[in-house]
């Protein structure tokens, strides 16, 4: 038994043998593949960096842009609030000059019309005695 104790324990010592050079190269193995799996980051960083600097200059400019574009919108709304007023005021302008001569001469046609019909009727009046026309008569008959 002595002999087979001997030959169990060399052959668990082999197995152990064994199993640490697997470890150790389990070990190693998963070290270099963390190397390589860190070089690939650094890589990937490197060749990022630039992009992610475009992306940035893009994202400032688009708001640079945005920026300008609301400067020039409010610019374009107080150029239309103040023209807009402008025009208003104009046009009350304009409508006091030309209304005022307006209303003048529709007073100056109703005098003129008021002493034309006056003309007219002093025109048409008979002097008494003259025989009424039959057609006037008929003219103020209702019924």
């Amino acid at each position: 038994m002595n002999e087979s104790a001997t030959i169990f324990l060399g052959i668990m010592a082999v197995s152990l043998a064994v199993m640490a050079f697997v470890q150790i190269w389990l070990i190693i193995a998963g070290l270099r593949v963390a190397q390589k799996l860190g070089l690939a980051i650094d890589d990937i960083r490197r060749e990022m960096r630039p992009l992610m600097d475009k992306v940035n200059r893009i994202a400032d400019e688009a708001g640079r842009a945005t920026s300008l574009a609301r400067q020039q919108v409010e610019r374009v709304d107080e150029f239309m609030a103040t023209a807009s007023s402008r025009i208003n005021d104009t046009l009350v302008i304009l409508q006091g000059v030309v209304s005022g001569p307006v209303r003048q001469g529709a007073v100056v046609m109703s005098v003129m019309r008021a002493a034309m019909a006056a003309f007219r009727q002093w025109q048409t009046r008979k002097a008494p005695g003259t025989p009424r026309d039959p057609d006037e008569d008929d003219a103020w008959f209702v019924g």
